[in-house]
């Protein structure tokens, strides 16, 4: 790690944020297939209560998906939330039974600590569904259903179990359900997204996903947000030892990030203007919607992808982007995805992929005050104006995330020597404490240390 202390210049900032303003005007004008997706990704937080559903009553009916089992035994189900002429939700009030068999041992255990049993095995009376699969079109092949309203028992009966709570999205989420759930819409099949709720449990099959399968377990009454108590890979891969879980292919890769970042703000750490390129290789046989992360404080200002604007969902406070291709890229293929951001209060300031693969950094950093940066490997640059300081950060070991600190005061080293010859630097400040690092000196007093 390595201190130093840099900034930016003004001429950059303005050009960064007139980029940033011009692009945000070009992206107010979405493409038709943009709003079309946007509208019907409103459809999914529709209320049910009184809107128009279909319904039928069904009887020993068993659908199987992936590693698990329901049986709907006996009661009433309805499909609601239509998109593309075909049903998003289904909700199940009666008598059901849920098997899910989790094939490897690492993830039993988890599922144990969870739950308290390797295995689900249980009962359930009220069952809310989420899906883009076959589950209405085989339910239609032995039902028949009639249109009606969803009234108020049965809307009722379903709110008490909290029964579509966990499926809205929050901010604990590392994804965007709703994002999941349309990008599936758009590629409908028989192996499409399925979610259902049931009890304490959830399970979920998203064909998007790097690990399709997730078992979910409400941990404690009042938690907003199921506990992952197993996750793992598709059955049809045979991915089962646990040597093996590790082994995953994910959607895409980032190869490197590069750009330029300004510093402000009274402790340095404010960005107020980031741009930053990510280099991405895409690892599907075809892929069109891609996930995209970035600090939920980070506010995102615009999104570029080989130069030129990009459409893209993200919730408030969410660190899940969905990036919405103009067309299908194919394995092998590159994206060039530019972000501009800025922020406070973030753990990783850097955008980023699901595959934890590291990548190799090239970022300058520029800054009008002169503060003290804890960084790995930085550079000196000259300053582009009088009053800025610069520095660049482009490390040979590859990262996949990047820390840094900042401090308004300098920096001591004390020099010190272990086990007689190994050589070890301290550094002292006012403003280091074990909230930041797990060995320090404190500035008010210095006791020489006991090697």
């Amino acid at each position: 790690m390595t201190h130093i202390i840099r900034h930016t210049a003004l001429t950059m900032l303005l050009t960064a944020l007139t980029m940033t303003i011009g692009t945000a005007r070009v992206q107010a004008k979405h493409s038709r297939f943009y709003e079309e997706f946007n509208d019907n990704y409103n459809i999914l937080g529709i209320d049910l209560l009184n809107q128009t559903v279909e319904a039928a009553d069904i009887k020993d009916f068993t659908y199987q998906k992936d590693i698990a089992t329901f049986t709907f035994e006996e009661g009433t189900i309805y499909l609601a939330r239509p998109i593309l002429g075909r049903p998003t939700t289904a909700i199940f009030l009666g008598k059901g039974h849920a098997r899910i068999d989790v094939p490897s041992h690492v993830e039993r255990q988890g599922l144990a600590y969870a739950s308290r049993d390797t295995v689900v095995d249980v009962d359930f009376t009220v069952a809310a569904i989420r899906m883009s699969d076959d589950f209405d079109l085989r339910l239609k092949e032995k039902f028949t259903f009639s249109r009606q309203t969803m009234d108020w028992r049965s809307y009722n009966t379903m709110q008490k179990q909290k029964a579509e709570f966990f499926f809205d999205p929050r901010v604990m989420h590392e994804y965007d359900n709703y994002f999941e759930l349309m990008r599936s819409v758009y590629e409908r099949a028989a192996d499409g997204y399925f979610w259902i709720d049931f009890g304490r449990f959830s399970f979920t099959f998203d064909p998007a996903l790097p690990e399709e399968v997730t078992v979910g377990y409400e941990l404690e009454q009042g938690n907003i947000a199921m506990t992952r108590a197993a996750v793992l890979q598709r059955k049809e891969k045979g991915i089962v030892d646990d040597t093996a879980m590790s082994r995953i292919t994910y959607p895409t890769t980032c190869l490197s990030r590069q750009g330029n970042i300004v510093m402000r703000g009274l402790d340095g750490k404010y960005i107020d203007t980031g741009g930053v390129t990510a280099r991405l290789v895409i690892n599907r046989d075809s892929l069109r919607f891609v996930s995209l992360f970035l600090h939920y404080n980070l506010k995102l200002d615009s999104l570029f992808v080989d130069g030129q604007p990009a459409e893209y969902l993200r919730r408030k406070d969410f660190g899940h982007i969905g990036l919405i291709l103009p067309a299908y890229r194919h394995r092998g293929d590159t994206l060039n995805v530019t972000f501009w951001y800025h922020g406070k209060d973030y753990s990783s300031m850097l955008p980023f992929v699901a595959d934890p693969k590291p990548s190799h950094l090239h970022l300058t950093f520029t800054s009008y005050a002169k503060y003290n940066y804890l960084v790995p490997e930085a550079q000196s640059l000259t300053p582009l104006r009088k009053g800025t300081e610069r520095f660049l950060v482009a490390p040979e070991e590859p990262y996949r995330t990047f820390v840094f600190q900042p401090y308004a005061s300098g920096f001591d080293t004390i020099p010190q020597v272990a086990a007689g010859t190994l050589p070890v630097m301290f550094l002292k400040s006012q403003h280091l404490s074990k909230t930041l690092f797990e060995c320090f000196i404190p500035d008010t007093k210095y006791y020489p240390p006991v090697l």
